[in-house]
Protein backbone atom coordinates (compact mmCIF):
# COMPACT_ATOMS: atom_id res chain seq x y z
CA UNK A 1 0.00 0.00 0.00
CA UNK A 2 2.87 2.37 0.82
CA UNK A 3 4.44 1.71 -2.58
CA UNK A 4 1.12 2.41 -4.29
CA UNK A 5 0.79 5.71 -2.45
CA UNK A 6 4.35 6.70 -3.40
CA UNK A 7 3.67 5.82 -7.03
CA UNK A 8 0.52 7.92 -7.11
CA UNK A 9 2.40 10.87 -5.66
CA UNK A 10 5.28 10.51 -8.10
CA UNK A 11 3.17 9.97 -11.25
CA UNK A 12 2.11 13.60 -11.84
CA UNK A 13 5.67 14.79 -11.13
CA UNK A 14 7.18 12.26 -13.52
CA UNK A 15 4.73 13.15 -16.27
CA UNK A 16 5.34 16.86 -15.63
CA UNK A 17 9.12 16.42 -15.93
CA UNK A 18 8.59 14.48 -19.13
CA UNK A 19 6.41 17.30 -20.46
CA UNK A 20 9.10 19.89 -19.70
CA UNK A 21 11.71 17.79 -21.46
CA UNK A 22 9.53 17.32 -24.53
CA UNK A 23 8.55 21.01 -24.63
CA UNK A 24 12.25 21.83 -24.69
CA UNK A 25 12.66 19.39 -27.56
CA UNK A 26 9.77 21.03 -29.36
CA UNK A 27 11.47 24.41 -29.15
CA UNK A 28 14.57 22.97 -30.77
CA UNK A 29 12.78 23.24 -34.10
CA UNK A 30 12.94 19.88 -35.89
CA UNK A 31 11.75 17.33 -33.36
CA UNK A 32 8.01 17.99 -33.37
CA UNK A 33 7.04 14.61 -34.82
CA UNK A 34 9.26 12.72 -32.39
CA UNK A 35 7.89 14.76 -29.48
CA UNK A 36 4.26 14.10 -30.44
CA UNK A 37 4.98 10.39 -30.77
CA UNK A 38 6.65 10.36 -27.35
CA UNK A 39 3.70 12.11 -25.72
CA UNK A 40 1.34 9.61 -27.32
CA UNK A 41 3.43 6.64 -26.12
CA UNK A 42 3.47 7.91 -22.53
CA UNK A 43 -0.31 8.48 -22.64
CA UNK A 44 -0.85 4.94 -23.87
CA UNK A 45 1.40 3.52 -21.14
CA UNK A 46 -0.55 5.38 -18.46
CA UNK A 47 -3.89 4.19 -19.91
CA UNK A 48 -2.68 0.57 -19.92
CA UNK A 49 -1.90 0.91 -16.22
CA UNK A 50 -5.49 2.05 -15.69
CA UNK A 51 -6.80 -0.84 -17.75
CA UNK A 52 -7.18 -3.29 -14.88
CA UNK A 53 -9.53 -0.89 -13.07
CA UNK A 54 -12.72 -0.01 -14.94
CA UNK A 55 -13.32 2.89 -12.56
CA UNK A 56 -9.94 4.55 -13.12
CA UNK A 57 -10.02 3.82 -16.84
CA UNK A 58 -13.46 5.38 -17.10
CA UNK A 59 -12.37 8.45 -15.17
CA UNK A 60 -9.32 8.76 -17.38
CA UNK A 61 -11.41 8.59 -20.56
CA UNK A 62 -14.01 11.03 -19.25
CA UNK A 63 -11.26 13.43 -18.21
CA UNK A 64 -9.66 13.08 -21.62
CA UNK A 65 -12.97 13.90 -23.28
CA UNK A 66 -13.45 16.99 -21.12
CA UNK A 67 -9.90 18.09 -21.87
CA UNK A 68 -10.42 17.66 -25.63
CA UNK A 69 -13.62 19.70 -25.50
CA UNK A 70 -11.87 22.44 -23.54
CA UNK A 71 -9.00 22.56 -26.03
CA UNK A 72 -11.46 22.75 -28.93
CA UNK A 73 -13.28 25.60 -27.22
CA UNK A 74 -10.07 27.55 -26.63
CA UNK A 75 -8.97 26.97 -30.22
CA UNK A 76 -12.34 28.19 -31.49
CA UNK A 77 -11.96 31.30 -29.35
CA UNK A 78 -8.48 31.98 -30.70
CA UNK A 79 -9.88 31.54 -34.21
CA UNK A 80 -12.53 34.19 -33.38
CA UNK A 81 -15.34 31.74 -34.13
CA UNK A 82 -17.51 33.12 -31.26
CA UNK A 83 -17.89 36.26 -33.42
CA UNK A 84 -19.80 34.16 -35.97
CA UNK A 85 -23.52 34.01 -35.04
CA UNK A 86 -23.78 30.58 -36.70
CA UNK A 87 -21.11 29.18 -34.34
CA UNK A 88 -22.92 30.65 -31.34
CA UNK A 89 -26.20 29.17 -32.53
CA UNK A 90 -24.76 25.71 -33.07
CA UNK A 91 -22.92 25.68 -29.73
CA UNK A 92 -25.85 27.01 -27.73
CA UNK A 93 -28.29 24.71 -29.51
CA UNK A 94 -26.15 21.64 -28.78
CA UNK A 95 -25.86 22.63 -25.12
CA UNK A 96 -29.63 23.04 -24.82
CA UNK A 97 -30.29 19.69 -26.53
CA UNK A 98 -27.79 17.93 -24.29
CA UNK A 99 -29.39 19.45 -21.18
CA UNK A 100 -32.85 18.36 -22.30
CA UNK A 101 -31.61 14.82 -23.04
CA UNK A 102 -29.98 14.54 -19.60
CA UNK A 103 -33.08 15.82 -17.84
CA UNK A 104 -35.27 13.38 -19.77
CA UNK A 105 -32.97 10.44 -19.00
CA UNK A 106 -33.12 11.22 -15.28
CA UNK A 107 -36.88 11.73 -15.12
CA UNK A 108 -38.29 9.36 -12.46
CA UNK A 109 -40.19 6.41 -13.89
CA UNK A 110 -39.44 4.46 -17.07
CA UNK A 111 -36.77 6.90 -18.27
CA UNK A 112 -34.72 6.68 -15.10
CA UNK A 113 -35.24 2.92 -15.00
CA UNK A 114 -33.79 2.63 -18.51
CA UNK A 115 -30.75 4.71 -17.53
CA UNK A 116 -30.02 2.65 -14.41
CA UNK A 117 -30.62 -0.68 -16.17
CA UNK A 118 -28.17 0.15 -18.97
CA UNK A 119 -25.50 1.31 -16.51
CA UNK A 120 -25.95 -1.71 -14.24
CA UNK A 121 -25.84 -4.25 -17.07
CA UNK A 122 -22.89 -2.59 -18.80
CA UNK A 123 -20.72 -2.29 -15.72
CA UNK A 124 -21.54 -5.89 -14.82
CA UNK A 125 -20.13 -6.99 -18.20
CA UNK A 126 -17.06 -4.74 -17.83
CA UNK A 127 -16.42 -6.24 -14.41
CA UNK A 128 -16.90 -9.74 -15.79
CA UNK A 129 -14.44 -9.15 -18.65
CA UNK A 130 -11.82 -7.82 -16.21
CA UNK A 131 -12.27 -10.80 -13.89
CA UNK A 132 -12.29 -13.43 -16.65
CA UNK A 133 -8.65 -14.60 -16.20
CA UNK A 134 -8.99 -15.00 -12.44
CA UNK A 135 -12.39 -16.70 -12.75
CA UNK A 136 -11.00 -19.26 -15.19
CA UNK A 137 -8.02 -19.90 -12.88
CA UNK A 138 -5.68 -20.52 -15.78
CA UNK A 139 -2.40 -22.11 -14.63
CA UNK A 140 0.92 -20.77 -15.95
CA UNK A 141 2.49 -22.41 -18.98
CA UNK A 142 0.72 -24.22 -21.77
CA UNK A 143 -3.06 -24.18 -21.52
CA UNK A 144 -5.32 -27.20 -21.56
CA UNK A 145 -7.67 -25.43 -23.96
CA UNK A 146 -10.47 -28.00 -23.88
CA UNK A 147 -10.60 -27.99 -20.08
CA UNK A 148 -10.53 -24.18 -20.01
CA UNK A 149 -13.48 -23.98 -22.44
CA UNK A 150 -15.44 -26.47 -20.35
CA UNK A 151 -14.75 -24.41 -17.25
CA UNK A 152 -15.86 -21.19 -18.97
CA UNK A 153 -19.21 -22.74 -19.88
CA UNK A 154 -19.57 -24.26 -16.42
CA UNK A 155 -18.96 -20.89 -14.73
CA UNK A 156 -20.72 -18.71 -17.26
CA UNK A 157 -24.01 -20.49 -17.76
CA UNK A 158 -26.38 -18.99 -20.31
CA UNK A 159 -24.84 -15.51 -20.36
CA UNK A 160 -21.37 -14.97 -18.94
CA UNK A 161 -19.79 -17.79 -20.98
CA UNK A 162 -19.68 -15.48 -24.01
CA UNK A 163 -17.35 -13.03 -22.29
CA UNK A 164 -15.27 -15.71 -20.56
CA UNK A 165 -14.58 -17.44 -23.89
CA UNK A 166 -13.46 -14.13 -25.41
CA UNK A 167 -11.04 -13.64 -22.52
CA UNK A 168 -9.77 -17.18 -22.93
CA UNK A 169 -9.14 -16.62 -26.65
CA UNK A 170 -7.08 -13.53 -25.90
CA UNK A 171 -5.02 -15.29 -23.24
CA UNK A 172 -4.45 -18.33 -25.46
CA UNK A 173 -3.18 -16.17 -28.34
CA UNK A 174 -1.01 -14.02 -26.06
CA UNK A 175 0.70 -17.03 -24.53
CA UNK A 176 1.43 -18.57 -27.90
CA UNK A 177 2.67 -15.28 -29.33
CA UNK A 178 5.05 -14.87 -26.39
CA UNK A 179 6.79 -18.13 -27.34
CA UNK A 180 8.49 -16.25 -30.19
CA UNK A 181 8.07 -16.40 -33.94
CA UNK A 182 4.89 -15.91 -35.91
CA UNK A 183 2.01 -17.95 -34.53
CA UNK A 184 0.16 -20.01 -37.14
CA UNK A 185 -2.77 -22.40 -36.97
CA UNK A 186 -3.81 -21.41 -33.43
CA UNK A 187 -7.44 -22.32 -34.09
CA UNK A 188 -6.97 -24.72 -37.00
CA UNK A 189 -4.44 -27.21 -35.63
CA UNK A 190 -3.46 -28.84 -32.36
CA UNK A 191 -5.77 -28.01 -29.46
CA UNK A 192 -7.44 -25.29 -31.50
CA UNK A 193 -8.68 -27.81 -34.06
CA UNK A 194 -10.51 -29.76 -31.35
CA UNK A 195 -12.53 -26.86 -29.96
CA UNK A 196 -16.31 -27.29 -29.87
CA UNK A 197 -18.06 -25.22 -32.55
CA UNK A 198 -19.99 -23.25 -29.96
CA UNK A 199 -16.75 -21.66 -28.70
CA UNK A 200 -15.35 -20.61 -32.08
CA UNK A 201 -16.83 -17.15 -32.60
CA UNK A 202 -15.66 -15.59 -29.35
CA UNK A 203 -12.39 -17.55 -29.30
CA UNK A 204 -11.63 -15.87 -32.63
CA UNK A 205 -12.68 -12.50 -31.22
CA UNK A 206 -10.36 -12.95 -28.24
CA UNK A 207 -7.50 -14.05 -30.48
CA UNK A 208 -8.05 -10.90 -32.56
CA UNK A 209 -7.77 -8.75 -29.44
CA UNK A 210 -4.33 -10.19 -28.71
CA UNK A 211 -3.17 -9.65 -32.30
CA UNK A 212 -4.59 -6.10 -32.37
CA UNK A 213 -2.81 -5.12 -29.15
CA UNK A 214 0.46 -6.40 -30.56
CA UNK A 215 -0.13 -4.55 -33.84
CA UNK A 216 -0.98 -1.19 -32.25
CA UNK A 217 1.70 -1.14 -29.57
CA UNK A 218 4.51 0.40 -31.69
CA UNK A 219 2.24 2.71 -33.72
CA UNK A 220 1.40 6.37 -33.08
CA UNK A 221 -0.68 8.95 -34.97
CA UNK A 222 2.63 10.21 -36.40
CA UNK A 223 3.65 6.83 -37.84
CA UNK A 224 4.35 7.09 -41.59
CA UNK A 225 1.83 5.55 -43.96
CA UNK A 226 4.29 2.88 -45.02
CA UNK A 227 4.70 1.74 -41.41
CA UNK A 228 0.93 1.69 -40.88
CA UNK A 229 0.41 -0.27 -44.10
CA UNK A 230 2.99 -2.86 -43.11
CA UNK A 231 1.46 -3.29 -39.65
CA UNK A 232 -2.10 -3.61 -40.97
CA UNK A 233 -1.15 -6.08 -43.67
CA UNK A 234 0.67 -8.13 -41.04
CA UNK A 235 -2.40 -8.05 -38.77
CA UNK A 236 -4.73 -9.25 -41.53
CA UNK A 237 -2.25 -11.95 -42.58
CA UNK A 238 -1.87 -13.06 -38.96
CA UNK A 239 -5.63 -13.40 -38.59
CA UNK A 240 -5.93 -15.44 -41.77
CA UNK A 241 -3.01 -17.66 -40.77
CA UNK A 242 -4.69 -18.60 -37.49
CA UNK A 243 -8.45 -18.41 -38.09
CA UNK A 244 -10.76 -21.06 -39.41
CA UNK A 245 -12.24 -20.27 -42.83
CA UNK A 246 -15.44 -18.30 -42.35
CA UNK A 247 -14.46 -17.17 -38.84
CA UNK A 248 -11.99 -14.42 -39.75
CA UNK A 249 -14.65 -11.75 -39.09
CA UNK A 250 -14.62 -11.68 -35.29
CA UNK A 251 -10.80 -11.56 -35.22
CA UNK A 252 -10.68 -8.73 -37.76
CA UNK A 253 -13.40 -6.85 -35.86
CA UNK A 254 -11.25 -6.82 -32.73
CA UNK A 255 -8.88 -4.34 -34.36
CA UNK A 256 -11.63 -1.71 -34.21
CA UNK A 257 -12.57 -2.68 -30.65
CA UNK A 258 -8.98 -2.38 -29.40
CA UNK A 259 -8.19 0.77 -31.38
CA UNK A 260 -11.24 2.75 -30.21
CA UNK A 261 -10.83 1.54 -26.62
CA UNK A 262 -7.09 2.00 -26.12
CA UNK A 263 -5.82 4.12 -29.02
CA UNK A 264 -8.69 6.38 -30.04
CA UNK A 265 -6.39 8.85 -31.79
CA UNK A 266 -5.39 6.07 -34.19
CA UNK A 267 -8.92 5.49 -35.52
CA UNK A 268 -8.69 8.07 -38.37
CA UNK A 269 -5.26 6.82 -39.48
CA UNK A 270 -6.29 3.16 -39.54
CA UNK A 271 -9.58 4.03 -41.22
CA UNK A 272 -7.70 5.88 -43.95
CA UNK A 273 -5.16 3.12 -44.59
CA UNK A 274 -7.71 0.28 -44.53
CA UNK A 275 -9.84 2.25 -46.99
CA UNK A 276 -6.90 2.04 -49.38
CA UNK A 277 -5.75 -1.46 -48.49
CA UNK A 278 -8.69 -3.69 -47.56
CA UNK A 279 -12.33 -2.56 -47.62
CA UNK A 280 -13.55 -5.85 -46.17
CA UNK A 281 -11.28 -5.49 -43.14
CA UNK A 282 -12.46 -1.87 -42.88
CA UNK A 283 -16.07 -3.01 -42.46
CA UNK A 284 -15.13 -5.29 -39.57
CA UNK A 285 -12.93 -2.52 -38.13
CA UNK A 286 -15.84 -0.08 -37.91
CA UNK A 287 -18.12 -2.73 -36.42
CA UNK A 288 -15.52 -3.11 -33.67
CA UNK A 289 -15.32 0.67 -33.26
CA UNK A 290 -19.09 0.74 -32.75
CA UNK A 291 -18.87 -2.06 -30.19
CA UNK A 292 -16.16 -0.13 -28.33
CA UNK A 293 -18.17 3.10 -28.40
CA UNK A 294 -20.98 1.31 -26.56
CA UNK A 295 -18.61 0.74 -23.62
CA UNK A 296 -17.02 4.22 -23.79
CA UNK A 297 -17.76 6.07 -20.51
CA UNK A 298 -18.73 9.24 -22.38
CA UNK A 299 -21.67 7.48 -24.02
CA UNK A 300 -22.80 5.80 -20.83
CA UNK A 301 -23.63 9.17 -19.31
CA UNK A 302 -27.36 9.91 -18.96
CA UNK A 303 -28.91 11.52 -22.01
CA UNK A 304 -26.69 10.00 -24.67
CA UNK A 305 -26.10 6.61 -26.28
CA UNK A 306 -23.49 4.79 -28.33
CA UNK A 307 -25.60 5.54 -31.40
CA UNK A 308 -25.00 9.25 -30.87
CA UNK A 309 -21.30 8.44 -30.58
CA UNK A 310 -21.11 6.53 -33.86
CA UNK A 311 -22.87 9.36 -35.69
CA UNK A 312 -20.34 11.82 -34.27
CA UNK A 313 -17.28 9.72 -35.07
CA UNK A 314 -17.99 7.89 -38.33
CA UNK A 315 -16.75 9.84 -41.35
CA UNK A 316 -18.33 7.85 -44.20
CA UNK A 317 -21.36 5.66 -44.85
CA UNK A 318 -19.49 2.36 -44.64
CA UNK A 319 -18.22 3.35 -41.20
CA UNK A 320 -21.64 4.62 -40.16
CA UNK A 321 -23.49 1.42 -41.09
CA UNK A 322 -20.97 -0.90 -39.47
CA UNK A 323 -20.52 1.35 -36.45
CA UNK A 324 -24.26 1.47 -35.74
CA UNK A 325 -24.49 -2.30 -36.28
CA UNK A 326 -21.61 -2.80 -33.84
CA UNK A 327 -23.18 -0.53 -31.22
CA UNK A 328 -26.49 -2.35 -31.66
CA UNK A 329 -24.67 -5.70 -31.37
CA UNK A 330 -23.17 -4.65 -28.04
CA UNK A 331 -26.37 -3.05 -26.74
CA UNK A 332 -28.43 -6.13 -27.55
CA UNK A 333 -25.95 -8.61 -26.09
CA UNK A 334 -25.34 -6.71 -22.86
CA UNK A 335 -29.08 -6.23 -22.26
CA UNK A 336 -30.44 -9.42 -23.83
CA UNK A 337 -31.71 -10.69 -20.49
CA UNK A 338 -33.93 -7.61 -20.24
CA UNK A 339 -35.67 -7.00 -23.59
CA UNK A 340 -37.57 -4.12 -22.01
CA UNK A 341 -34.29 -2.18 -22.07
CA UNK A 342 -34.17 -2.39 -25.88
CA UNK A 343 -37.83 -1.40 -25.96
CA UNK A 344 -37.04 1.68 -23.87
CA UNK A 345 -34.18 2.56 -26.22
CA UNK A 346 -36.57 2.60 -29.19
CA UNK A 347 -39.17 4.54 -27.22
CA UNK A 348 -36.79 7.21 -25.87
CA UNK A 349 -34.43 7.66 -28.82
CA UNK A 350 -36.50 6.63 -31.83
CA UNK A 351 -35.33 9.56 -33.94
CA UNK A 352 -31.68 9.52 -32.92
CA UNK A 353 -30.51 5.95 -33.56
CA UNK A 354 -29.20 6.49 -37.07
CA UNK A 355 -29.81 4.01 -39.88
CA UNK A 356 -32.48 1.61 -38.59
CA UNK A 357 -31.38 -1.13 -40.99
CA UNK A 358 -28.00 -1.14 -39.24
CA UNK A 359 -29.64 -1.23 -35.81
CA UNK A 360 -31.75 -4.21 -36.91
CA UNK A 361 -28.68 -5.90 -38.37
CA UNK A 362 -26.94 -5.64 -35.00
CA UNK A 363 -29.92 -7.25 -33.27
CA UNK A 364 -30.01 -10.10 -35.78
CA UNK A 365 -26.26 -10.68 -35.53
CA UNK A 366 -26.42 -10.87 -31.76
CA UNK A 367 -29.20 -13.43 -31.56
CA UNK A 368 -27.47 -15.60 -34.18
CA UNK A 369 -24.15 -15.41 -32.33
CA UNK A 370 -25.86 -16.21 -29.02
CA UNK A 371 -27.77 -19.11 -30.60
CA UNK A 372 -24.49 -20.56 -31.83
CA UNK A 373 -22.47 -20.08 -28.64
CA UNK A 374 -25.21 -21.06 -26.17
CA UNK A 375 -27.25 -23.83 -27.82
CA UNK A 376 -30.89 -23.52 -26.80
CA UNK A 377 -30.09 -20.21 -25.13
CA UNK A 378 -33.27 -19.27 -23.19
CA UNK A 379 -32.43 -15.56 -23.50
CA UNK A 380 -32.86 -15.56 -27.29
CA UNK A 381 -36.49 -16.80 -27.54
CA UNK A 382 -37.42 -14.64 -24.57
CA UNK A 383 -35.92 -11.59 -26.28
CA UNK A 384 -37.41 -12.32 -29.71
CA UNK A 385 -40.81 -13.10 -28.22
CA UNK A 386 -41.04 -10.00 -26.03
CA UNK A 387 -44.18 -7.92 -26.49
CA UNK A 388 -44.11 -4.43 -24.99
CA UNK A 389 -47.08 -3.32 -22.98
CA UNK A 390 -47.84 -0.02 -24.59
CA UNK A 391 -50.87 1.93 -25.69
CA UNK A 392 -48.72 3.59 -28.34
CA UNK A 393 -49.56 1.58 -31.46
CA UNK A 394 -46.82 3.29 -33.44
CA UNK A 395 -44.15 2.39 -30.90
CA UNK A 396 -45.33 -1.22 -30.74
CA UNK A 397 -45.22 -1.38 -34.53
CA UNK A 398 -41.64 -0.05 -34.53
CA UNK A 399 -40.67 -2.80 -32.10
CA UNK A 400 -42.18 -5.46 -34.33
CA UNK A 401 -40.60 -4.06 -37.50
CA UNK A 402 -37.13 -3.25 -36.16
CA UNK A 403 -36.59 -5.94 -33.53
CA UNK A 404 -39.13 -8.73 -33.06
CA UNK A 405 -39.81 -9.86 -36.64
CA UNK A 406 -36.16 -9.54 -37.80
CA UNK A 407 -35.07 -11.39 -34.67
CA UNK A 408 -37.31 -14.34 -35.46
CA UNK A 409 -36.22 -14.30 -39.11
CA UNK A 410 -32.57 -14.40 -38.04
CA UNK A 411 -32.96 -17.35 -35.67
CA UNK A 412 -35.30 -19.45 -37.81
CA UNK A 413 -33.92 -18.77 -41.29
CA UNK A 414 -30.58 -16.96 -41.48
CA UNK A 415 -28.74 -18.75 -38.68
CA UNK A 416 -29.10 -22.32 -40.03
CA UNK A 417 -28.02 -21.21 -43.51
CA UNK A 418 -25.00 -19.18 -42.34
CA UNK A 419 -23.88 -22.00 -40.07
CA UNK A 420 -24.29 -24.59 -42.81
CA UNK A 421 -22.36 -22.38 -45.23
CA UNK A 422 -19.57 -21.84 -42.68
CA UNK A 423 -19.84 -18.04 -42.77
CA UNK A 424 -20.93 -17.15 -39.25
CA UNK A 425 -18.14 -14.59 -39.14
CA UNK A 426 -20.53 -12.37 -41.13
CA UNK A 427 -22.33 -11.51 -37.89
CA UNK A 428 -19.38 -9.26 -36.96
CA UNK A 429 -20.10 -6.69 -39.70
CA UNK A 430 -23.08 -5.04 -41.35
CA UNK A 431 -24.17 -7.68 -43.82
CA UNK A 432 -27.13 -8.44 -46.05
CA UNK A 433 -28.03 -11.85 -44.65
CA UNK A 434 -30.70 -12.28 -47.31
CA UNK A 435 -27.95 -12.81 -49.89
CA UNK A 436 -27.13 -16.19 -48.35
CA UNK A 437 -30.67 -17.52 -48.60
CA UNK A 438 -31.60 -20.07 -51.30
CA UNK A 439 -33.02 -18.56 -54.46
CA UNK A 440 -36.01 -20.12 -56.24
CA UNK A 441 -35.52 -23.40 -54.47
CA UNK A 442 -31.85 -23.60 -55.45
CA UNK A 443 -28.79 -23.79 -53.27
CA UNK A 444 -27.69 -20.73 -51.34
CA UNK A 445 -24.75 -18.92 -52.78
Amino acid sequence: MAQLAQSLVRLPWAVSLFAVQQFTNLLSGNRGRRTESAFYSVTQAVQEQFGDSPVFFGLNQLGDGVQRSAVDLVWDALSLKPLDPRWVGRTAGAAVRDSIDVARALTPGQNLQFTTDVLRNTFAVIDLVNRAPSMLQLPPGELDLGAAVDRAYELGGDYAALWLIEGLGEEYAMRNASLGGAATGLLTSGQGAKLPEKALLMMHAGMGIAFARETLRPLTPCSPEAELDTALRRFVAQVRANARPGYEGPALESLGLVTRTWSQQMVPSIDSRLWALDREALQYFWHGVGRAIYFAPRYLLPGTTAFHGVQREATHRLGMLNGIAGASWAFTLVNIQQPEVMWSLLRLYAGALGDTSALTNGVQSTVMMASDMIPRDPNVPRFCGYRPRSRDAGAAERWEDLVAAPCRRAVQDYFPVLKNRGVLGEVFRFSNFEQWMPRNGGASR
